[in-house]
């Protein structure tokens, strides 16, 4: 009835979906580790087709090819998603929601259902996304269709929302209201207030999640330029009431995580943030593809040098930095336990898991 607790010591957990999913790859291989890596590549292959799919659906299918391109070279994309945690779902799922709450604002109250389904998911992947989301949709319900489909989609959402949250509904009963304690608890210790100098502070920070798909250092603070460019290209050039929906949520997407975590006194990590990682990553494809369709050959040049050279120093970065790994993690234990060694439980160290696991089996074995 719980998932993972998302800050240590904090007693805030989220849904167990996650944990759900997690043992059925650790059940199929018998709990070999090497379900965290095939839970990884499974994530990662879902980001992909999500990624593919709702870009298209927006915007022209070449900006979700130069999208799919820089995502799949990145270094910092490709160890993100080689890592089996809950966050790996965030970016995926907050996509999902930015393009049902596209379809509410255009007209279609049928994506309410829809919405309330990644509404209820994102309570079971990350505090962040539990946060975020909810404040986005609060903010944009007013602009919600006034008609009687809405309400009707509206009410058939509750049930749809409740079934997702009732696991952690009965845990937090079960335990007697231990969950939403903690919870408020620790939403008191660690808020400070709204401060502007805070807000200043995280201005960089805000935008991490477009700094993450620069290699250069040098290129980097740029990245701050590439929203602004989105705007000026996507709307400026030809305004509609479509287009300025999608720049108002890209808006949203990047502000509220920006405000809200400048309230928090607790440590910020660069995934905080990885609710707009997607959406900054279709408005860099976006910019890419404008500056394309002006078919200058002199730019167009420039851009295929730069996308090889891109792409190049992505997998040269992930080949020279696998210098440890399962592999060479399962050697290590084995030559122990080969030598009749002992490796004590230390809470957080793989190596307690993997003695564990490989002890019982060669136990197992010599029966």
């Amino acid at each position: 009835m719980v998932g993972p607790e998302n800050k240590l010591g904090s007693g805030v957990f989220i849904g167990p979906l996650y944990y759900y999913i997690v043992a059925v790859f650790y059940f199929i291989t018998n709990m070999d580790p090497i379900a965290a890596g095939w839970l990884a590549g499974v994530s990662s292959i879902i980001g992909f087709f999500v990624l593919f799919l709702v870009t298209k659906k927006m915007f022209p299918t070449r900006v979700a090819l130069i999208a799919l391109y820089i995502n799949t070279l990145s270094f910092f994309s490709i160890e993100f998603e080689r890592v089996q945690w809950e966050v790996n779902f965030i970016p995926a799922l907050s996509l999902l929601a930015f393009y049902f709450l596209y379809k509410i604002l255009s007209g279609n109250e049928k994506s309410i259902v829809h919405l309330a389904i990644i509404f209820a998911l994102v309570f079971h992947t990350h505090l962040t996304t539990a946060v975020f989301i909810p404040i986005i949709i609060l903010i944009t319900l007013p602009f919600f269709p006034k008609t009687k489909k809405t309400l009707q989609y509206l009410i058939l959402s509750i049930p749809v929302v409740f079934l997702g949250l009732a696991p952690i509904v009965i845990y937090n009963i079960k335990t007697g209201n231990s969950q939403m304690t903690d919870s408020l608890g620790y939403a008191n210790s660690s808020f400070h207030g709204i401060h502007l100098v805070r807000i200043k502070q995280l201005l960089t920070t805000a935008f991490i999640q477009l700094e993450s798909f620069f290699p250069f250092s040098i290129s980097k603070p740029l990245s701050l330029l590439w929203l602004p460019a989105f705007f000026a290209t996507y709307f400026l050039y030809t305004p509609t009431r479509k287009r300025l929906i999608i720049v108002a949520l890209v808006i949203l997407w990047f502000i509220v995580p920006w405000i809200v975590l400048s309230t928090y006194n607790g440590e910020i990590t660069h995934y905080y943030f990885s609710i707009n990682r997607y959406i900054g990553l279709v408005a860099i494809a976006y910019v890419i593809y404008t500056i394309l369709k002006f078919k200058n050959k002199v730019v167009i040049s420039l851009i295929i040098v730069l996308a090889c050279l891109y792409g190049y120093l992505g997998i040269h970065k992930f080949l020279t930095s696998r210098t440890t790994g399962l592999q060479n993690s399962r050697a290590y234990v084995k030559d122990v336990i080969k030598n009749d060694k002992v490796i004590q439980f230390e809470q957080g160290n793989p190596f307690s898991y993997l003695y564990y696991f490989y002890k019982q089996k060669n136990d197992h074995d010599l029966r």
